[in-house]
Order: C-alpha cells, then structure tokens, then sequence
C-alpha cells in the first residue's frame, strides 16, 4: 500500500510514540506535526501558542497538510486540535487514511499530568479541560475511518493494531 497513514486524537493517546513505532517496525518515514512545526519556527508549542496564538498555530498545521507531506508510504502523527478545524479531517482522509487513537479522561488525565508541553491544559483544573475538549472534539475524531481505544494497550500493541489496519 502505497498511502499515507495520520494518527489522530486527543493528547495523550499516543500518537507520538504509536507514530514512531510503526515507523520502525515497516522502515517507513515518520513524521510528527507538532515537531515539524516547532522546528520550522524554532519555538516550543507552548512559546508559539504565548507568543503568536492558537489560530496561528492551527494556520502552520493547515500549512503542513496541505505543502509538507511527506513521500507515502510514510506516517504521520498529528497534533490533537490539527484535524479539528473546518475541513481538516475531510482534507486528511483525502490524502490517506485516518486511524484515530482514543483514551478515556481518566487516562488522558494520567498521562499528560505534569507535562509543560500542553498549552491548552495550562493552570488549574486540567481534567474540566480535557472533559471540555472530548465533548467538542469526539464527534470530529470518530469521523477518521478507524479507531483504536489505547486505554489497556501497550504503545507496542496499538502500533501492532495500526500495521494491522493499515495494511501497509
């Protein structure tokens, strides 16, 4: 299969990691959406996000998709707003397919807990927030043409189910 694969889904499933793996385990290119951009304007998202703002941001993110892609078969981690905006997720589906990883509030919670790199999540009461972005953002994520619950899974298992649905 000659495609572009795209994780997407909130912080905390596993996108990164997952994206790497797989990447390792098939020799393909892997490539995070949130590391390209933090290069390319030589910033962390937090720095990006204080300095120039979230609707800047989501505009690099827009600018990745749609001019920096890499060669398929490659796969691509994106950041967990990128296929929220209008068009996005219809944009990424037309270009490969689409497997959302998920993860309960609970789980998401533990895992992003104490992370800085979380803009979005700053100050206090970090699990309203995550509550808040699921219910926006799940009917978005279960749009992608597949979903993989990474709630009692290994980074090693999910990667194994990505290969799996992917076919590559």
């Amino acid at each position: 299969m000659s495609e572009l694969l795209f994780l997407v889904g909130m912080m905390g499933t596993g996108k990164s990691t997952v994206g790497q793996l797989v990447s390792e385990k098939l020799g393909i290119t892997h490539i995070d959406s949130d590391i390209w951009i933090e290069s390319k304007l030589k910033r962390c998202i937090p720095e990006i996000f204080e300095e120039m703002g979230e609707d800047f941001f989501r505009s690099q993110e827009k600018n990745f998709i749609e001019n920096h892609l890499p060669l398929a078969p490659a796969i691509v981690s994106c950041g967990g707003g990128l296929c929220i905006a209008d068009g996005m997720m219809d944009a990424l589906k037309k270009k490969g397919v689409v497997i959302c990883l998920s993860a309960s509030k609970s789980e998401i919670l533990k895992r992003v807990t104490e992370k800085e790199n979380r803009p979005l999540l700053s100050g206090s009461d970090q699990e309203r927030k995550i509550a808040q972005l699921l219910d926006e953002r799940s009917p978005i994520y279960q749009s992608a043409n597949h979903q993989i619950e990474t709630d009692n899974l290994t980074p090693q298992d999910i990667s194994d189910a990505v290969i799996e649905i992917s076919r590559f």
